[in-house]
């Protein structure tokens, strides 16, 4: 992932939240933001936050995780899942919103186990009603973290003056990551492979962003005689073609970063698309249908229960024909996504499936002509 800092050096472990031991006064919310690139790491770095201050103790009183909340609908569901899940509120299961939330807060502001943290991840339209409304009241016991890309959140989310920015890798970060991800060893000196890997691991290259160098060292590893220096080739190939066809981006330094960003990781995850359609394209078609839907945790039943209307409406679904004369449904979704998660393209936990956002918009955008 991407490191971390803030804007004026201070250590960023410690400045999602204040400490309150032992001063007898008053505790009130701190809220932090942590901004950086789409796919820089974002919210692996909100996660290892989140787990290493939760494993010290830090916050007993738990932590809670909000997904897409740059979505109406998706605040919703995960707001619900905090009350009924987490915090055992089974009577707020098929309440309205408004009360879900309510309640929440009164439990935010009591603290009964001590203080907590609230993740809202992604958040990238600060000026959404519904994000504003699940901020915390200011008297609550305990720290909000909010992962976004955009700048200029109003007033109402008491933010930090100073955000958290999460910095590019450094090249040497950067090959370490793509050879772990690749599962080999540094290429020999003076070799076009070790050549390749210097320049992917550069500024010109993939630019020190995690989600494109995983998806660069996974294709590699999975990829029967590709070395780095194929992957350049076809890398240049397509983000040649990714420049050409598009827009250039207009607004400034900052603008023009994150479309360099996009595209980079664009072009990155459609050379690994193409990877898995050669290998599988019912696994390249689950991965299309799953950019409809939400980001996180996508659940296996959804397919499951799907396949036979799936079936009826799409004639030649090489998914729900895989599914349905695969004698065992679940084994077979199980072999699919691992295409998928052998090139970096979704994360597998616990009977769902995740996957990047970025990597959504690209897959539900038009073909390029």
């Amino acid at each position: 992932e991407g490191a971390a800092s803030e804007d004026d050096g201070d250590d960023a472990g410690e400045s999602a939240g204040s400490d309150h031991g032992g001063s007898g006064l008053t505790v009130q919310l701190v809220a932090q933001q942590l901004r950086g690139l789409g796919g820089i790491g974002k919210t692996e770095a909100a996660c290892q936050f989140a787990r290493r201050q939760y494993n010290a103790r830090r916050y007993p009183g738990g932590v809670f995780w909000c997904d897409g909340a740059d979505s109406e609908s998706a605040l919703r569901d995960s707001w619900r899942q905090i009350a009924v899940t987490d915090l055992g509120m089974a009577h707020l299961a098929k309440e309205p919103h408004e009360v879900v939330v309510a309640a929440v807060h009164r439990w935010m502001v009591a603290a009964p186990h001590g203080r907590w943290l609230l993740v809202l991840d992604n958040a990238d339209n600060p000026h959404l009603p519904a994000l504003a409304a699940c901020m915390p009241p200011a008297e609550a016991d305990g720290d909000v973290l909010i992962t976004s890309c955009a700048r200029g959140f109003p007033h109402i989310f008491r933010l930090h003056d100073d955000a958290l920015v999460v910095q590019l890798l450094t090249p040497a970060e950067s090959q370490a990551l793509m050879l772990e991800a690749a599962s080999c060893e540094v290429p020999a000196a003076g070799s076009e492979d070790a050549e390749a890997l210097l320049w992917l691991a550069g500024r010109d290259g993939l630019a020190g962003l995690p989600l494109a160098l995983c998806h660069a060292g996974a294709f590699v590893r999975n990829t029967e005689g590709a070395g780095f220096a194929e992957y350049r080739r076809r890398y240049e190939v397509l983000l040649t073609a990714f420049f050409e066809s598009g827009d250039d981006a207009s607004g400034g330094a900052g603008t023009a970063a994150m479309y360099r960003a996009q595209r980079t990781v664009a072009a990155t995850w459609n050379l690994s698309f193409q990877a898995v359609m050669d290998r599988s394209p019912a696994a390249g078609e689950l991965l299309q249908a799953a950019a409809f839907f939400a980001p996180e945790n996508i659940p296996d039943e959804m397919w499951l229960h799907g396949a036979s209307r799936v079936a009826e409406v799409v004639h030649g679904s090489r998914l729900a024909t895989a599914l349905l004369e695969s004698g065992h449904m679940q084994h077979c979704l199980d072999r699919l996504m691992g295409v998928l998660a052998d090139y970096s393209l979704i994360t597998r936990r616990a009977g769902t499936m995740s996957m990047h956002r970025l990597l959504q918009q690209g897959l539900r955008a038009p073909p390029r002509a």
